[in-house]
């Protein structure tokens, strides 16, 4: 189950972009603020290699495209809403911040996996950060 927990993270970040005003901060403060606290807070807990390969470790990777695809469809509808520049600087480095932290670490454990699907999955997160040529150069 720990692996869902990046979507509660992604959650809050789409709400307070679907939000606006000063939520639209939400995912940048969040990855760059709360978290690291968070981390120095709890640094005992450790990585168990054995749930890596659990039912919700792959579920959770296989659900990050449609979050992500979410995430850049309600920043995209809340930057024409907006006339603040400040706003759509939050919208700007929330979106950014979620979509490449999330994308691209799920991209990563994809584009290894031995199944074409997978590896499509992975070129397609990367395809929303405009990153999808390190798929191949990465691989090969």
């Amino acid at each position: 189950m720990i692996y869902l927990i990046p979507y509660l993270q992604m959650a809050l970040g789409a709400f307070g972009l679907y939000k606006g005003s000063f939520f639209v901060w939400n995912g940048f403060v969040m990855l760059f603020m709360i978290l690291p606290i968070i981390e120095i807070l709890f640094k005992k807990l450790k990585f168990n290699p054995s749930e890596h390969k659990s039912i919700w470790a792959q579920i959770s990777i296989l659900l990050t495209p449609f979050a992500l695809t979410a995430i850049l469809f309600v920043s995209l509808r809340q930057a024409q809403l907006t006339e603040n520049r400040i706003e759509l600087l939050g919208i700007i480095l929330s979106t950014g911040t979620l979509l490449g932290a999330f994308g691209i670490t799920s991209a990563h454990e994809l584009i290894h996996r031995r199944e074409t699907y997978l590896r499509a999955i992975g070129v397609y997160n990367l395809t929303l950060v405009h990153f999808a040529h390190w798929g191949l150069e990465h691989v090969f």
